[in-house]
């Protein structure tokens, strides 16, 4: 410990800590509600309907990976850096919000000129335009911002708001299986309710307000953004696009039942994500603290990949009937990329991105990423969810190796 307290002081250890019980409640309160819905949902509306909304939820992804363009890191980590100057901090929130809106506009557009020719989008359309809206209330929600100013509370307070809500009327208004389109619904009735109440607060508490943003400042925050835009957006190529090619291959059926798999997966994950969240401003300021961050993440992710691995299957059919029997095994190979995106994590965009690396870390993703989309043809054509699953413990690992060696020896 004295070593740690060379690195951090009382006030800092007790400014990260109270961001870090804050964003530990909410990854908690993420996961418990829906393992009360999705069980419930997996029998109403099966594995069929979940498949579905599997899909309208990666092309959702998508459009939020594309309006975010990294700001999640680049406005968080500039905002931090300039607290002291309320006008800048209104201008350039302000400016991320025009530019996430114009992106959310592109993408609209394309989605719609690309229903012409994808079946899908025509015929599920309801399901689309609802599973979109949960982005445009993401983007009024501004985690970011809250990130930046260490006050992670307000967005634990309006995200358990937006769980509690949609909980409750899953039950109420989802009750046989053509139902299945309300979920998205639900779900971003509450975000944009807490969007708007976000806005509100900010307005508020830092007195943050709309200004004019010219297009030469959005141009050069999409610009300046871009590496680290292209680093996130890249693992589509194997994540996202995987999940739509498995549904083409193996039918809703079998993008239910991965789905299903990778729940258990995705909350240890976003328990996980709880540290890199917390520390990622503070380091911004801070580097010398990056070898405790390091140790603390890395440690984590350990645990949490032998507790997934050898307790999760015990746990599984309390909550999830026969019919996802076989997604066990995808829970218990994707436990193992844990370790591998911990350190991605804490090498990357945790240490490469705030020491000015964004280009080398951006080749490194997309190197990765256009290896495993080639990859991704033969495995699910072959395998389904099970190579879909291989496949994301395959390239989570040569993305760890790859930055730890560029990264990683220069931390030393």
């Amino acid at each position: 410990m004295g070593e740690t307290d060379g690195i951090i002081n009382r006030e800092e250890r007790k400014h990260l800590f109270s961001n870090f019980s804050w964003l530990f409640l909410l990854q908690v309160a993420s996961y418990l509600f829906p393992l009360m819905t999705i069980p419930y949902l997996a029998k109403v509306i099966g594995a069929d309907g979940l498949g579905k909304i599997a899909v309208a939820s990666v092309v959702a992804t998508w459009v939020y990976t594309i309006s975010d363009w990294g700001f999640k890191y680049t406005a968080t980590r500039d905002m931090a850096r300039i607290t002291s100057d309320k006008l800048a901090m209104a201008s350039l929130y302000s400016s991320v919000i025009y530019a996430k809106m114009f992106l959310f506009l592109m993408c609209l557009i394309v989605i719609g000129l690309a229903a012409f020719f994808v079946p899908f989008l025509r015929n599920e359309a309801m399901l689309l335009v609802f599973s979109l809206l949960v982005v445009l209330g993401r983007i009024l929600l501004a985690e970011w911002f809250y990130q930046s100013m260490g006050k992670m509370k307000y967005i634990t307070i309006f995200n358990i708001f937006v769980r509690i809500l949609f909980s409750l009327l899953v039950f109420l208004f989802i009750t046989k299986k053509e139902d299945y389109y309300i979920q998205p619904l639900l779900l971003s009735s509450g975000f944009l309710i807490s969007g708007i109440f976000s806005f509100l607060l900010m307005y508020k508490k830092w007195n943050i307000t709309f200004q004019k943003s010219s297009f030469f400042s959005i141009k050069q925050l999409l610009r300046s953004g871009f590496p680290v835009f292209l680093s996130g957006f890249m693992p589509n190529l194997y994540n996202s696009f995987s999940q739509c090619l498995l549904f083409y291959e193996g039918g809703s059926s079998a993008s239910g039942r991965y789905d299903v798999g990778n729940k258990f997966f995705t909350f240890a994950n976003q328990l996980l994500s709880v540290v890199s969240v917390v520390f990622f401003p503070f380091l911004s300021q801070k580097i010398s603290a990056h070898r405790l961050y390091a140790l603390i993440s890395i440690s984590l992710s350990v645990i949490f990949s032998s507790f997934l691995f050898f307790l999760g299957p015990i746990i599984f059919p309390y909550f999830f009937s026969g019919e996802f029997a076989s997604s066990v095994v995808i829970m218990k190979i994707l436990s193992l990329s844990l370790p591998f995106m911990a350190i991605t994590s804490v090498y990357g965009t945790n240490y490469m991105v705030l020491n000015g690396m964004e280009k080398q870390y951006s080749w490194i993703v997309s190197l990765i990423s256009l290896i495993g989309f080639a990859l991704s043809f033969p495995l699910i054509a072959y395998f389904h969810e099970w190579g879909m699953a291989i496949l994301l413990l395959g390239t989570r690992f040569l993305m760890a190796v790859l930055v730890y060696f560029y990264a990683g020896r220069k931390n030393e």
